[in-house]
């Protein structure tokens, strides 16, 4: 291991540890910012991601030193995660709007408040793109770097994504076999596709994506991120409809975002190919 792949490591754990130290603090502090309901107890529980933000930076200063979007990929392009990203709203929505159509006596309609549910989606915009883009690079991004091969870094990627769900509520009160195997699914397709992609944009858009549609379409009764969902299921965490729901979308949405970009980047080089001439 040279000293780029154990930089990588150390960051990683850099940024683990920046985030339990300062978890408690930024906790304290969102609880006291005078918020009506939903969004206090919103902001109280997922203020842990600004302390994990706080880390990837630092981590990012003085071991990586290299621009946060150059970790991300060599050739930073947008499409790589606004494709996965797009398309995972879409399937995760779809599907989920599917199992509530066939069992509608397991999702109650919450009937949000127009002013409220807009207010919550707001923060949760914000708030949700700062744990996502914390969690990928303390989880994956940093890590990836450590090992040179692609099933090496999927493998490490996602123990490290597993261990800071191992105390999540859903693995309780859930299904835990079920939930247990949504977790390391999501850890590994996501670094092995996005290693293949040659960014982690795809993971940073499939992230988000199905942090968005559980905050904002249809919450579980047993979780401690409280937020104002549309729809509130009584089904345990990890049923099969649930890991269902995951597994196409992780399937579709690579299949597509694979053509996608392929045309994409296929329609930019050629695009940057006749610029060149044309300036010759």
């Amino acid at each position: 291991m040279d000293i780029f792949h154990l930089k990588a490591v150390l960051a990683s754990f850099l940024t683990y540890l920046v985030w339990i130290l300062l978890t408690p603090f930024c906790l304290r502090l969102f609880r006291i910012i005078p918020l009506p309901e939903p969004m206090a107890t919103y902001l109280g529980t997922i203020g842990s991601s600004i302390a994990m933000a706080i880390g990837v930076l630092f981590s990012a200063r003085v071991l990586m030193r290299k621009p946060l979007l150059a970790c991300i990929s060599d050739q930073p392009c947008f499409a790589r995660f606004l494709v996965p990203f797009l398309c995972g709203i879409g399937c995760f929505s779809l599907f989920t709007l599917l199992r509530i159509a066939l069992a509608p006596s397991h999702f109650t309609w919450q009937a949000p408040k127009a002013g409220t549910y807009c207010s919550m989606l707001l923060l949760v915009l914000v708030m949700n793109t700062i744990q996502c883009a914390s969690e990928e690079f303390m989880m994956r991004i940093f890590p990836s770097h450590a090992l040179p091969d692609r099933l090496g870094s999927s493998l490490l990627c996602t123990l490290l994504f597993l261990l800071p769900h191992l105390g999540n509520v859903e693995l309780k009160e859930g299904n835990t076999i079920l939930v247990l195997f949504s977790y390391v699914l999501f850890g590994f397709w996501g670094t092995w596709e996005s290693l293949a992609e040659g960014g982690f944009g795809y993971s940073l858009g499939i992230h988000m994506a199905n942090n968005l549609v559980v905050s904002l379409l249809v919450g579980y009764e047993s979780t401690a991120l409280r937020t104002y969902p549309m729809f509130m299921t009584s089904e345990r965490s990890g049923n099969l409809g649930e890991l269902l729901t995951l597994v196409a979308t992780l399937a579709f949405s690579s299949l597509f975002s694979r053509h996608v970009l392929a045309y994409t980047l296929n329609h930019h080089g050629k695009q940057t190919e006749a610029n060149d001439k044309a300036r010759s």
